[in-house]
Formats: structure tokens, sequence, C-alpha cells
């Protein structure tokens, strides 16, 4: 899973780049300078980014009022959906 600081650093990165971009844009450069700032900032940012995302799954709180009809049904229609993690809350 993507860890707080990780995200803020590629947030970081991509803002940078964006206004890397922005900045030479609006210097009066050429249009072939500025393309090639956004390109290397964007290179960058996806640089950054490059890392898979971990497994994605479901909060069993958003599915609290089905879970008290049966819990067994309920993680089976989650799994159907295709989360295949989950992430109790109080049960």
């Amino acid at each position: 899973m993507l860890s707080r600081r990780d995200a803020l650093k590629r947030m970081g990165a991509i803002a940078a780049g964006a206004a890397a971009g922005t900045a030479a844009a609006c210097s009066g450069e050429s249009e072939a300078g500025a393309a090639e700032v956004g390109a290397a900032a964007g290179t960058a940012a996806a640089a950054s980014m490059a890392s898979p995302i971990g497994p994605i799954g479901v909060q069993l709180y958003t599915v609290r009022a089905e879970m008290t009809n049966g819990v067994e049904s309920t993680l089976e229609r989650v799994a159907a959906i295709g989360y295949e993690e989950v992430e109790f809350a109080g049960y």
C-alpha cells in the first residue's frame, strides 16, 4: 500500500512539474523550449509514480446493513464484485 509520505512525494513531483511547465510557458520562451521543460517535468512525475499500487479493498462499514442479514452471503457478494481485500469495522 502506498504510504502517506510516498503519496505526498508524488503529488509534490506532479505539482513541481506542472509549475515548471507553466513558468516556462509564461516566461516568453519558445514553444519548443516550453515543451521540453514540460516533457522533462512529466517524465519526472511519471518516474515517481512507477511503483505499483497495492491491492484495493473495501471497508465492511460500507455494507454494514447487509452484514446484519448474513456475513457469509455479504462477503460472497463483495467477492463477486471483485474485491479480494476487506477491512473489518468492528465485526
